[in-house]
């Protein structure tokens, strides 16, 4: 076979090669959003002492000439910037301005930071001359985010007309301890914005951006850091009246420190809200174990006793790996939450740790209108297959009635805390630990339940030493699924959905041999069945580690 080069592909492909690659990645804690995904064409960082520079656009456009027209007639690679604003070179500057340059007319993702060692550098001339320029091309300005920058030291260095931003449609502003003449100087900057939607702010100043953003236009609030925590939550209270079309919140705690004020239960009504995420990014210490030391988790419960959304249709709850305990001291706040905001939520996301698997299936009790489920790590998840499973107790003497619709008495017989029975979509991460794997016993107990799916088959039981957890997974996904065979009343005649999407990803947590031999069953028993209820209407993803 004789090689081909490169330059041989058309260039419609070598074009989207350079679309999907050119992306510079900064060593950084982006924030969790969508427009904040820390993809870069330049990026002029701060990293071990010195300043340092990558521009994959620019290595690209310099390797040949076909190389070169292609990166040129694409602004788009041109188009997204990392800068730290405490550069002195004013070579950074003309890089910049080129990037500026060779990005017209597309439209601009800016993020500009000033943080280095753990405080705020002084900003240089360099530094000020890079941000005068791209606050000139304003006008295309997309995603810009201003924190954490110094901007509010040397503002008054600034030489900013007024002018609008009429493409800015997400912005975060800087955080609470720069933002001396801030809002004079973002009212110069934005006055027109007509497409923001998105305003990320962190601080205790954000009641003075009321009257400077368009808060009416505003869609999606994120409360990243120490907000939660040391801020008055009255403050808040008061901006997002200001907010009557937010229709979604995420609240991050990061800090351990305890609140010192106090909040209503739903005293902050958010009618309009339908999506709610709350995240935990504080890292337990090893001493924080069983106590009520773990003030992070007295945060959390802040947020949840202080919100009311009625219109909540998904709720999103990230939390560390380990330390469950600790994280799902907040459980009874989020129930109490979802019961004081009586809400119909569709979709649950569960990130790490925030709730173990029993106090999931305690709240899941609570969310009769739940069609999506999605549960992403965190500890003994396996259990959570046998608590979704539909069962009934087995009665071979109780006679249907004549026109073959389920009786009262077979009505009775269906356990009356059937979870989620509207569940029709359920993704799953698994990190499978040799502990979170039901350890078999020879001994048999005197007395075995028999447990029967909706066809009536025999299924796999807790009190049955030979089951597999694997096999619960199989269990679990059949029993929400109407057969063509089956007997007797059909699970929606019970009001239980059909389970149309099922997605399940296994990860080792642990290599030993335990957790290898359930992986064996799990490909070569579970996987097959699954894959057989995909004639029956499933839509099946199936993924795990191999060696």
């Amino acid at each position: 076979m004789s090689n081909i080069h490169i330059n041989s592909f058309p260039v419609e492909i070598l074009t989207e090669i350079f679309k999907s690659t050119l992306h510079v990645h900064p060593n950084l804690t982006e924030l969790d959003h969508p427009d904040l995904d820390g993809n870069f064409n330049l990026c002029v960082q701060y990293d071990d002492g010195s300043m340092k520079v990558d521009a994959p656009t620019l290595d690209i456009s310099q390797t040949c000439q076909l190389w070169r027209t292609i990166a040129n007639s694409i602004p788009a690679l041109w188009s997204r910037m990392f800068i730290h604003l405490g550069c002195e070179k004013e070579a950074y500057v003309d890089l910049a301005k080129l990037y500026l340059d060779r990005s017209s007319p597309a439209l601009l993702k800016l993020e500009f930071h000033s943080y280095r060692d753990g405080d705020y550098v002084s900003i240089f001339n360099g530094g000020i001359l890079l941000l005068q320029a791209f606050i000139q091309e304003r006008r295309r300005w997309r995603v810009v985010d201003f924190n954490p920058t110094s901007i509010g030291m040397f503002y008054q260095s600034l030489q900013v007309q007024s002018g609008n931003c009429e493409n800015l449609e997400t912005l975060c502003l800087p955080d609470e301890s720069i933002l001396l003449g801030i809002p004079d100087l973002f009212c110069n900057m934005l006055r027109q914005s007509p497409k923001l939607r998105t305003l990320i702010v962190d601080g205790q100043t954000v009641r003075q951006f009321v009257k400077v953003l368009p808060c009416n236009q505003i869609t999606t609030i994120s409360l990243p850091g120490m907000t939660a925590q040391r801020m008055n939550w009255a403050e808040y209270h008061s901006f997002f009246s200001h907010c009557p079309n937010l229709r979604e919140l995420h609240v991050t705690s990061f800090h351990p420190w305890r609140s010192s004020f106090s909040v209503a239960n739903g005293g902050t009504l958010l009618p309009n809200v339908c999506k709610l995420t709350v995240e935990n990014r504080y890292w337990f210490s090893p001493d924080e174990s069983t106590n009520d030391n773990s003030y992070n988790t007295l945060s959390l419960s802040n947020i949840f006793k202080a919100l009311k959304t009625p219109s909540l249709s998904s709720l999103v709850l990230v939390g560390q790996d380990g330390h469950v305990r600790e994280q799902s001291k907040c459980f009874r706040h989020i129930q109490e939450f979802l019961r004081i905001s009586a809400c119909h939520l569709q979709h649950l996301k569960l990130i790490g740790d925030l709730l173990d698997t029993e106090k999931l299936l305690q709240l899941l009790k609570q969310l009769p209108t739940l069609e999506h489920l999605s549960i992403q790590n965190g500890q003994r998840r396996l259990g959570v297959f046998e608590g979704l499973t539909v069962k009934r107790r087995s009665n071979k003497d109780r006679e249907p009635m004549q026109d073959g619709s389920p009786s009262q008495a077979e009505e009775d017989d269906w356990s009356t805390s059937i979870l989620v029975p509207r569940l029709t979509q359920f993704d799953v991460t698994i990190r499978l630990r040799s502990q979170d794997l039901k350890k078999s016993s020879k001994k048999k107990t005197k007395k075995t339940k028999e447990v029967k799916d909706v066809d009536g088959h025999d299924q796999p039981s807790a009190d049955d030493s030979d089951s597999s957890d694997s096999d619960q997974i199989y269990a679990m996904v059949r029993s929400r699924m109407r057969q063509p065979d089956q007997y007797g009343p059909r699970p929606d005649s019970f009001g239980i959905s059909d389970m149309r999407y099922f997605r399940i990803v296994v990860l080792l947590g642990t290599n030993s041999e335990t957790t290898w031999k359930w992986l064996d069953n799990f490909r070569l028993s579970t996987i097959p069945q699954l894959r057989a209820l995909t004639k029956e209407g499933l839509q099946l993803e199936v993924d795990y580690e191999q060696e």
